[in-house]
């Protein structure tokens, strides 16, 4: 039987009555995509590690629970991304991909070479329905959680809260490999990547002193990748995948 993923926020299920209610986006999506997710189940998560199996209830509109289960992919570690956000729509990609592959957090970062330099409420509001359409797909039970944007030096400061802060650059004699034991240990990890032009020279030098420097290999990737390979990496090693 098929089954489809879906999020739904907690307050908005009701495990005494059995029901989970949806919004009207949500029930359009099932009558008129899934044609009423007949023959199929439908799988909710809210991000709270649990998954609720329903199926839908054409006459009320809602979810009908039938079993509470636990097969989300729950990791135990976390990766917070610092990305310096590109010109045009790479940012929807990277956090599509990104998103997919369990990243916890996206800090989108205004630097000295990103054409971009403000970011509005509603570009900030896609971000945020492609990471959760992205999550659904990876299987995992919490959400990627897109962050306010914010300036280098202000992101800068929250290096701290991390084991261990990985540099992308794209002039380290390193890569990732040359690190495996660091990541291995590490339970949250911080990833920097830069802009299409890559860090300000002064940037780079401020987070050479503050992160390790790696790099990707000896393959370069657009900005609009680099990410997302650099986070399959890191899950590779974690065992997460492969």
């Amino acid at each position: 039987m098929r089954k489809y993923r879906v999020f739904v926020e907690n307050s908005l299920i009701d495990l005494d009555e059995r029901v989970v209610t949806i919004d009207k986006s949500l029930q359009r999506y099932i009558e008129q995509v899934l044609r009423g997710a007949q023959d199929c189940k439908i799988v909710v998560f809210d991000g709270s590690g649990k998954e609720y199996i329903t199926t839908y209830d054409i006459e009320t509109k809602s979810l009908v629970i039938e079993d509470v289960v636990s097969n989300c992919i729950q990791k135990s570690f976390s990766i917070s991304l610092f990305q310096a956000v590109p010109k045009g729509t790479a940012m929807d990609d990277i956090i599509a991909l990104c998103s997919q592959l369990g990243v916890d957090q996206v800090y989108p970062m205004i630097t000295a070479r990103t054409t971009v330099k403000q970011v509005g409420s509603n570009k900030l509001m896609r971000w945020q329905r492609i990471a959760l359409e992205s999550c659904k797909v990876g299987g995992f039970c919490s959400t990627t959680e897109i962050k306010q944007p914010l300036f280098l030096r202000d992101a800068l400061a929250l290096f701290n809260e991390a084991d261990l802060v990985l540099f992308l650059y794209e002039n380290a004699e390193a890569n990732l490999r040359n690190y495996t034991t660091e990541i291995e240990r590490a339970n949250h990890i911080a990833l920097v990547v830069g802009p299409e032009g890559g860090f300000d020279p002064s940037e780079a030098e401020e987070l050479s002193k503050r992160a390790i420097t790696t790099s990707l290999g000896a393959v370069i990737f657009r900005s609009r990748w680099a990410a997302s390979v650099a986070v399959m990496a890191i899950d590779f090693i974690k065992g997460l995948v492969g």
